[in-house]
């Protein structure tokens, strides 16, 4: 096949003997043909975005006065979309502190003065995206804005946003992010394409600081990538053949990985830095529990180390993080025994992975935090414990969908009855986590009534209804499991979350395969 300047998407078989592939899933039809076993495609988030690693950050290094000196005069560079944009420069980031006063936006419209089911309560322009540009930064400060939470976005991103330059990632993030809620509200074709600017730009100037292996290891630069995952959520970028999730979110939830690995465990001893941690790891650990792959190692190292110099107050964090890597790791056995032609090259059985699965229900029994009467409907605690509850539910579907293969009929130690038997107990215990997980996401969606006065009464944080975005998801990916009346509820929430808060992940396609996978896009 000819050289189009592009990476293929042909299955290797097919690239090796340089022939059309048909692109067909889980094989495709040409190595059917030929009776050969397809060995599948390439991972298609190699082809989107590069993430710096020691490596390539200490080759940036070397040549970094050099790149500076040529970068003096802006040169038109092509961006994701094919579109000319210039080039950016990092930015000069200011030392982060938040006895910093707030720009003057700092919380100057609520999200629900911003936007209504009506339509918007106040400008912007719906049929004017090029106007919308002042009232990004207001609006994603908004959406993260609330009081409950430990590390609260709209107090940092203010001061943050102090020292950020017109080019800085932090600010166009923002940016991107706020066009993309606004684009989904209008549907317009001028919306998307105004999203999609900033977005292109967004990309640039991080990619820029990317390269630079000091100001990567700043604040300003995990959050600024994170905003950018959040951007492909509320886009629902496409799937990729290689990982059950939306592309773009997993490739900049691997950068983020990357960005923890370089700044180092001393994170976790600065207050500020360690609760940008928890924000970030929560991410790593979703990602690798929606594809059943193991976390990064350092992520449970490191926090395993930090338990003794934990404080309190940040305790239940630290154990549901644990939690999370734990029931990660035992998903990547799991799917690691699903995807093998056979348990005889694996070092565990069926029933040793059961007894691990197991292990997790006592965790989680014992280890949930204690919610009181007195606590807000919607609490930090709360949301914690619904963590625990996706975490296990995940590791349990992966525990079904194994039971549902040919492979147990391999294994000696287990037979039909006590896999018949754990299939009822798995059922049972999922569609429980399923009662609580809807229970907690009916508060969260419930609007913020003012007894006193009920026109003033608001609509859900929008952070909150981002919390529960992916343990909705995965509930909704084990249909077969749930009762129907669990269905039925699941998929209105997530309808609700796509209509009235400009979610699109919330109903993009959960590309369940042939082998009923528990994909979630």
């Amino acid at each position: 096949m000819p050289n189009t300047g592009r990476p293929s998407k042909d299955c290797h078989e097919c690239r090796r003997r340089r022939v059309k592939c048909d692109l067909g899933q889980p094989e495709c039809q040409r190595c059917i043909k030929l009776g050969k076993r397809c060995p599948g495609y390439r991972d298609e988030s190699t082809l989107l975005f590069k993430n710096e690693d020691i490596l390539t950050l200490s080759q940036a290094s070397s040549s970094r006065d050099r790149r500076r000196s040529s970068q003096a005069q802006d040169q038109p560079t092509s961006d994701h979309s094919g579109t000319t944009t210039p080039q950016l420069r990092p930015g000069h980031q200011s030392p982060l502190s938040y006895g910093q006063a707030a720009p003057p936006y700092t919380r100057s419209m609520r999200m629900d003065r911003v936007m209504s089911k009506e339509g918007w309560n106040s400008p912007p322009s719906r049929e004017r995206p090029e106007e919308w540009e002042e009232y990004t930064l207001p609006l994603v400060l908004n959406l993260f804005s609330h009081s409950n939470m430990p590390f609260c976005l709209c107090r940092a991103l203010p001061t943050m946003l102090l020292g950020a330059s017109d080019n800085s990632p932090l600010l166009l993030s923002c940016k991107a992010l706020g066009f993309a809620v606004l684009a989904n509200k209008v549907s317009l074709e001028s919306a998307q394409a105004a999203r999609d600017d900033a977005y292109g730009k967004a990309l640039v100037a991080t990619n820029a600081v990317l390269s630079d292996p000091e100001v990567c290891k700043q604040d300003f630069v995990l959050v600024s990538v994170w905003l950018l995952s959040i951007y492909e959520i509320v886009t629902a970028s496409k799937s990729s053949t290689s990982f059950p999730g939306p592309v773009n979110w997993s490739i900049h939830t691997q950068g983020l990985s990357e960005l923890l690995r370089i700044r180092g465990p001393e994170q976790l001893r600065v207050e500020y830095s360690r609760n940008i941690f928890w924000l970030v790891a929560s991410s790593i650990q979703m990602r690798s529990l929606i594809g059943g792959v193991d976390c990064p190692p350092f992520i449970g190292e490191w926090i395993n180390a930090f338990q003794l110099e934990c404080p309190p107050s940040e305790l239940d964090c630290l154990h549901v993080a644990q939690f999370a890597n734990h029931s990660a790791d035992i998903c990547a056995k799991v799917r690691q025994a699903i995807v093998s032609d056979s348990l005889d090259s694996l070092p565990w059985t069926v029933q040793q992975l059961w007894d691990e699965v197991l292990g997790l229900q006592s965790v989680l029994e014992s280890a949930q935090p204690q919610i009181s009467p007195f606590e807000a409907p919607v609490s930090v605690k709360s949301h914690i414990q619904n963590r625990y509850r996706t975490c296990y539910t995940r590791t349990l579907q992966f525990m079904y969908q194994l039971l549902e293969s040919d492979l147990p009929m391999q294994d000696l130690t287990i037979d039909t009855a006590t896999c018949n038997h754990i299939r009822s107990q798995i059922t049972a215990i999922i569609q429980s986590l399923a009662a609580a997980t809807i229970h907690t996401a009916e508060r969260v969606l419930a609007p913020d009534t003012n007894m006193s006065d009920p026109t003033l009464s608001s609509m859900p944080d929008w952070f909150d209804i981002l919390k529960i975005l992916w343990p909705l998801r995965i509930l909704c990916a084990c249909k077969q499991i749930l009762l129907p009346s669990q269905v039925e509820t699941v998929e209105a929430m997530l309808q609700r979350i796509n209509d009235d808060f400009c979610i699109r992940q919330a109903v993009a396609p959960h590309g369940l395969s042939e082998s009923s996978d528990f994909h979630i896009e």
